[in-house]
């Protein structure tokens, strides 16, 4: 997947992001409202206004499962929130959790049976990719065959991650990546983000509820506020400046490039 590519994808999310960063995204807080909802009602407005993350595939005439496997292929990848619902396989074992997506994906972790008219699961492949991520996720388990829907919900966390990293992606999207993980384990999930986004060059979205997070992780944090990007602000901002943003005040008191960085930047 080209840079060009990516910055295109990109430009309606995060206005600016740069290739090979860490880009957060936080939601001012609404009323009866999650982060999930939220971001459901962002997309509808942007997909009316024209911008949508999957309109190039959208053009080559791709059905909506195609457009999402084209996607992955191009080097995209997503964590959700919600990983009971969308992010696990629950009956299934960890290593089949982890390679899943790659398998189906890119086709790896497969062996070609009589001369390639069928495949069947690279066993060893697999353990040897769960394994590389329970110890470098330090995911609590029995082994690699223990049932996803037995872990805790942090450790189910981690499982999500593994399956999105084993894919190497150039441009990840994770959303609240830390939910219902305790102090210790948040603390290894975004040294991970960052190890992959310094180490791989991974451009990484992420989206949180937690400031904290986010500045600990991103070289830059887009305040959203009713649907449009308030400002964006760098890591180091105080704390006032993001409370103005989310507030609805669009100029920061200082150090922040505000509504009007947001706008310019689809057109850098």
């Amino acid at each position: 997947m080209s840079s060009e590519d990516k910055g295109a994808s990109l430009i309606f999310f995060a206005a600016g992001a740069v290739m090979g960063a860490a880009l957060g995204v936080l939601f001012a807080p609404k009323a009866g409202k999650d982060t999930r909802e939220q971001i459901g009602d962002w997309l509808k407005e942007r997909r009316e206004e024209g911008g949508d993350l999957l309109s190039k595939f959208k053009e080559e005439g791709l059905h909506k499962k195609e457009q999402v496997a084209a996607a992955l292929k191009a080097g995209m990848a997503f964590v959700s929130e919600d990983r009971r619902g969308v992010g696990l396989l629950l009956d299934e074992s960890l290593d089949w959790n982890i390679a899943f997506t790659a398998m189906q994906v890119h086709k790896q972790y497969l062996k070609p049976v009589l001369g390639g008219l069928f495949s069947l699961r690279d066993e060893a492949g697999m353990m040897g990719l769960c394994k590389e991520y329970i110890k470098l996720l330090d995911i609590k388990c029995t082994s690699s065959k223990q049932k996803a829907k037995e872990l805790s919900g942090g450790n189910q966390q981690k499982i999500c991650l593994a399956k999105a990293f084993a894919l190497k992606p150039d441009l990840l999207f994770v959303s609240e990546p830390t939910r219902g993980i305790d102090v210790g384990a948040k603390k290894l999930v975004l040294d991970t983000l960052r190890k992959y986004n310094s180490e791989y060059g991974t451009t990484i979205v992420m989206v949180s509820s937690e400031l904290e997070e986010l500045r600990a992780v991103c070289d830059r944090v887009a305040i959203i506020d009713e649907g449009r990007i308030a400002g964006i602000l760098p890591p180091t901002a105080d704390v006032a400046e993001f409370g103005i943003l989310m507030a609805g005040i669009t100029e920061p008191a200082s150090g922040g490039e505000g509504a009007s960085a947001a706008e310019e930047a689809p057109n850098a």
